[in-house]
């Protein structure tokens, strides 16, 4: 398919590049700003706020506020589930509404609006209660979340 004078230049540019890495010194490790690429705006440390209001339903189906709550914090729903959290300090007042400062890393290009990069998952936990599971994201605005309980 090649010429043998083509597969020689080849070889020879092979040797070539080959001899040229290995001749160099290791790299250094800067400590300095890393060269990104120009449509990126760096990772941020970001606040948002998680706030909602806990409830059950009752018998007839109307919501009962819930303050005896726990809030822990993850980083997926699979480690909420495997126990991989951490309690939350949070007071849930008498009509079971909390807010809680959630400080994630983002990151933001060009032309966009950050985006998330740190997952957040909350596990709220009461008695005689499921457990309920709400992932967390930059877009959550105040709601109810209702907990299913005996």
């Amino acid at each position: 398919m090649y010429s043998s004078t083509t597969k020689l230049v080849m070889v020879g540019l092979l040797a070539l590049a080959v001899a040229g890495c290995a001749s160099q010194r290791p790299a250094r490790v800067s400590t300095g700003p890393v060269a990104l690429p120009a449509l990126y705006h760096g990772r941020l440390k970001e606040t948002f706020a998680f706030v909602a209001r806990v409830v059950r339903r009752d018998v007839d189906g109307t919501k009962v506020p819930m303050a005896n709550v726990t809030l822990w914090r993850g980083t997926s729903k699979r480690n909420v589930r495997h126990g991989d959290v951490e309690p939350v300090e949070v007071t849930v007042d008498s009509a079971g509404r909390f807010s809680v400062p959630v400080i994630i890393r983002t990151a933001q290009f060009e032309g966009n609006k950050s985006f998330y990069i740190e997952p957040v998952v909350f596990l709220l936990r009461a008695s005689n209660c499921a457990d309920l599971v709400v992932p967390f994201d930059t877009d959550w605005h105040e709601r109810d979340l209702t907990m299913t309980c005996d």
